[in-house]
């Protein structure tokens, strides 16, 4: 891979992220990629309510949970909780839909 084609990559990765800051008419797909800061950015409610998910979310109210969330995905907090990848994810995709009023 030659130095042209790294920066046209780089390039279509910031129009990509441009597209999508800021803009919550697309849904988010979830993945154990996604960043819970991400998630709490785009729906700042759904910080408050994570506890409903888990008691293990509580952390996230606390200083050092407060730095935690800018690294950590949802596949940390699977691991951390417990839960299971794909329950942690329905569970927050509810949580979101009752935020959006779906």
């Amino acid at each position: 891979m030659g130095i042209e084609e790294i920066e046209e990559e780089e390039e279509e990765v910031e129009e990509t992220s441009e597209n999508t800051e800021g803009n919550h008419k697309e849904d988010l797909v979830l993945t154990k990629e996604t960043k819970i800061s991400d998630l709490f950015s785009r729906y700042p409610q759904l910080k408050n309510r994570m506890e409903e998910i888990n008691p293990g979310f509580k952390t996230l109210k606390i200083p050092l949970g407060k730095v935690m969330i800018k690294k950590a995905t949802i596949g940390h907090a699977s691991d951390r909780t417990g839960m299971p990848l794909d329950e942690l994810i329905e569970h927050i995709n509810k949580l979101i839909n009752e935020i959006k009023g779906k």
